[in-house]
């Protein structure tokens, strides 16, 4: 694996699953771009969401923790 990349398994739901297949579709990009890019939404847009925010960094920390 290369530095500065983290592996990650996701789980999804039959619902998640087609939601992930739809946007691949739409967007042409990987499953793994889809995913980046919908983390990275979250992320920047949650300004006027600081505790789902807050969360979301606390969930990455425990992901590199267990890594």
């Amino acid at each position: 694996m290369s530095d500065g990349y983290l592996q990650t398994s996701v789980y999804l739901t039959a619902e998640d699953r087609q939601m992930l297949d739809e946007l691949q579709q739409r967007t042409g990009d990987s499953r793994s771009q889809v995913v980046r890019d919908a983390v990275k939404k979250i992320y920047l847009d949650e300004d006027s969401q600081p505790s789902r925010r807050t969360r979301l960094i606390e969930i990455a920390e425990e992901i590199k923790r267990l890594a």
